[in-house]
């Protein structure tokens, strides 16, 4: 930083207290440690951010209506029994029954009440949009946002003011114009 013009250096001052306050960095919780802070900032940057933009611009299109859905849920990392707190793809490993990562997790993990629940509520959410039930108010400036509660009641529509998930973290992003690197999928 010392070689730095000094409103460079400002710059990335304000965008690291940017992120930190963003991200609530210096929570205490049993659910919030360093590991969490850095898979959720780097899958914000990577691809919820990058989706909320995909699902705006999509709209803008009258030919289209995209709608966004977004499941908040990941192993329960303290009974998971793989290495990882979060896992691409956990979603269609719970609708399938557990049957790729399974064989790398302790064999109490799948049969932990969390995963079977979550197995549960992915099916019935597929279920849901299969035979049409999903919310009339669910629309495309809204996201439908999954927790891993009970079925139906883990599923809500995003608040009006903050209506994609990961809204405000997502400001962050977009106005320092680090949003480019995301997947290349």
């Amino acid at each position: 930083f010392q070689s730095e013009r000094p409103d460079i250096r400002l710059n990335k001052y304000n965008l690291l207290r940017s992120i930190m306050m963003a991200y609530d960095y210096r929570r205490v919780s049993s659910d919030w440690w360093p590991q969490i802070f850095f898979d959720t900032l780097t899958t914000d940057v990577r691809t919820t951010c990058l989706n909320n933009m995909l699902v705006k611009t999509m709209n803008s299109n009258r030919n289209i209506d995209a709608y966004r859905l977004y499941i908040k849920s990941r192993p329960n990392e303290i009974k998971c029994g793989t290495p990882w707190s979060t896992i691409h793809g956990w979603d269609t490993e719970a609708l399938f029954g557990y049957g790729y990562y399974g064989p790398f997790m302790e064999k109490t993990t799948i049969s932990d009440v969390h995963q079977r629940q979550f197995k549960d509520n992915m099916r019935q959410l597929v279920a849901s949009f299969c035979y049409d039930r999903i919310s009339d108010s669910w629309n495309t400036e809204t996201a439908l946002i999954m927790e891993n509660d009970g079925f139906p009641n883990s599923v809500r529509l995003s608040d009006w003011r903050d209506p994609f998930p990961q809204s405000s973290e997502c400001k962050v992003w977009e106005a320092s114009n680090l949003l480019k690197f995301g997947w290349q999928n």
